[in-house]
């Protein structure tokens, strides 16, 4: 029996309750498609990690992005950070990353992991247009 099974039988509502929404009210979120979470020599593969069930996602993402483009929707893209000199990263976060092996602002292959200006931090490719800088 599938974890989800309770999902499967799940009967779907009507959406949106009230009201409804196009590209006029609703923006299309886009979280974290950069090089250091999605690319083999980022930041999540220097945890060890093996980053191809994210790379899945790059089509699908790019899909639906071309899709809400035709239509004019506001589309927001962020992206995780931090200050060259480091001063954002967090005490908690920072000792959890050097745990690893894997600290903040380390050299990695695409440049200091995490930091802003670095290949690394830079969103995957075919993701941004340069009007959603």
């Amino acid at each position: 029996m599938s974890q989800f099974s309770a999902l499967e039988s799940s009967i779907l509502y009507s959406w949106p309750l009230s009201g409804c929404w196009d590209s006029s009210n609703t923006a299309v979120i886009v979280i974290y498609m950069q090089r250091d979470f999605l690319d083999p020599l980022g930041y999540f593969s220097s945890l060890g990690e093996d980053v191809s069930h994210l790379q899945r996602t790059i089509e699908p993402a790019k899909k639906l992005l071309k899709a809400v483009r035709k239509h004019d929707f506001l589309v927001l893209h962020t992206r995780e950070s931090h200050r060259p000199e480091l001063v954002d990263v967090t005490a908690n976060k920072g000792l959890k990353a050097a745990s690893q092996d894997a600290a903040i602002g380390k050299q990695g292959q695409l440049g200091r992991l995490l930091v802003r200006g670095e290949e690394g931090c830079d969103f995957y490719d075919g993701f941004v247009l340069s009007q959603e800088k």
